[in-house]
Formats: structure tokens, sequence, C-alpha cells
């Protein structure tokens, strides 16, 4: 499960940093599953996630990426509680 985790998050670093994903289209559906992956408790993974959601946020606007992802700030998996505070204070350093 682990690679197949790792190759999924890995295309869609690559298509990201391609521009080939319509992330007008995909955005709300892309975040909210990135999130919920969060909750696995390899720590390759969660960074693997980390690194796509920081491509998401670059490649869009921070604010709506914060307003999708505020709502798993209370999730019941700490791994996902600590992702999200990453995130949210990564969309903040990049709108200033």
């Amino acid at each position: 499960m682990l690679k197949i985790s790792m190759i999924a998050i890995n295309m869609m670093n690559k298509l990201l940093v391609l521009d080939l994903v319509q992330n007008n289209v995909l955005f709300n559906s892309l975040v909210v599953t990135l999130i919920e992956k969060f909750s696995d408790i390899k720590i390759i993974i969660r960074q693997a996630i980390l690194k796509c959601c920081g491509l998401l946020i670059k490649k869009n606007n921070p604010y709506k990426f914060a307003e999708i992802a505020i709502n798993y700030i209370k999730h019941t998996n700490w791994h996902v509680r600590e992702g999200i505070l990453h995130l949210i204070a990564n969309c903040l350093i990049i709108q200033e």
C-alpha cells in the first residue's frame, strides 16, 4: 500500500509541476483527498502530501486552500490536525 500511495502522490506532484492538472475543476476534491491521506501512519506519505499541498497552495489562491483545510482542524486523527496547522501556516506565509 505504501508504494501505491507514494506513486500516486508523486504522479500528482509531477502533474502539478508541469501544469497538467486543471486546478479549478479538481481543486476541492484534490485538497480533501490529500488532507484525508494525512491520517496515514507512515511519515514518508505525510511528507509527500505536504509537498503536494505546498504546490497546490503556490499555484492557487492560498485563501481558498485554507478555507477548505480549516474544516479539518477538529479531525479525530492528530496527524491530520498537525498537517492542517502546518499547511495553514504555509498559506499565511505565502500570502505575505
